[in-house]
């Protein structure tokens, strides 16, 4: 029996079959919150004139990975790359 969440090994195996199922089961409902965090912080930010107003929530992903995808020699030439990047 799993002690968390008190039910048999052979009930979670029936409704979860593949580790990454219940994997995604399991954050779903942190994911679903963050995301309402994360649009309710592009909105205020839009309506205080401090985000563009054509940003949408899928830049986001392109925002993180394109700042990832920065190269440089030192911390701080890497920060300043980031700095410039996001204006």
């Amino acid at each position: 029996m799993s002690r968390g969440a008190q039910v048999g090994v052979a009930t979670v195996y029936r409704r979860f079959p593949i580790k990454e199922a219940l994997l995604t089961e399991a954050f779903a409902e942190e994911r679903d919150r963050t995301l309402q965090l994360l649009l309710d912080l592009v909105r205020r930010a839009q309506e205080a004139g401090a985000l563009r107003r054509d940003f949408v929530l899928e830049d986001v992903g392109l925002a993180l990975m394109a700042n990832a995808g920065i190269r440089a020699q030192s911390p701080e030439v890497r920060a300043e790359a980031s700095r410039r990047f996001a204006a």
